[in-house]
């Protein structure tokens, strides 16, 4: 067992982007990615899986699948219980 924050390296841990690839608010792309390598050492490794629905930025979306081990799935070409099946096969 881990105490609350800690990271099992038992488990596989992902996280699943459901995003229009547009950011309206926030921290931009750019510091994101300057800041991930400090985060991931410090958390453990978290692969991220963007689904997209729309017109926004999809090259950054993809770069953030890539960053983080995940993959970048078009929401408009596969039904969502594909991709989740898709998302599975990773852990």
């Amino acid at each position: 067992e881990t105490g609350a924050g800690q990271f099992n390296p038992n488990y596989f841990y992902s996280i699943v982007l459901l995003s229009d690839g547009e950011n309206t608010e926030g921290m931009i792309f750019l510091n994101f990615g300057q800041l991930f390598p400090r985060i991931a050492r410090n958390s453990g490794s978290v692969r991220v899986f963007p689904i997209l629905f729309g017109v926004g930025n999809r090259s950054e979306m993809q770069s953030l699948g890539a960053m983080t081990g995940g993959r970048t799935f078009d929401g408009h070409k596969h039904a969502l219980n594909v991709v989740f099946k898709k998302i599975r096969g990773y852990q």
